[in-house]
């Protein structure tokens, strides 16, 4: 069983930080996590990969924030010109046929 206060748990003993930042992410995680235990009807490998999913997803947000913490200089820096890319998602279907 999923549960949101173990998957937090588990990323903050995987990054070794226990600062997420705003918890604004909260609700949202929440649901998720219902919908995982509630609706989902995930077999136990799914359940697995799901949770691995989601403390890998928790433990980069830890790493952000604490580099984050590291760098408030970060907020000085101005944004010019941003690069933004645009285009469709690979399908696969270039490679040899």
């Amino acid at each position: 069983m999923l549960t949101v206060g173990a998957l937090l748990s588990k990323a903050r003993d995987t990054a070794r930080y226990d600062d997420f930042g705003e918890p604004s992410f909260l609700e949202g995680f929440e649901r998720l996590v219902f919908a995982v235990e509630h609706e989902a009807r995930l077999n136990q490998l799914g359940e697995a990969l799901i949770e691995h999913q989601i403390v890998d997803l928790l433990t980069c947000r830890l790493d952000i924030e604490q580099w984050y913490g590291r760098h408030p200089e970060i907020d000085e820096e101005e944004i010019v010109q941003p690069l933004i890319g645009l285009g469709l998602p690979r399908t696969g279907l270039t490679g040899p046929h």
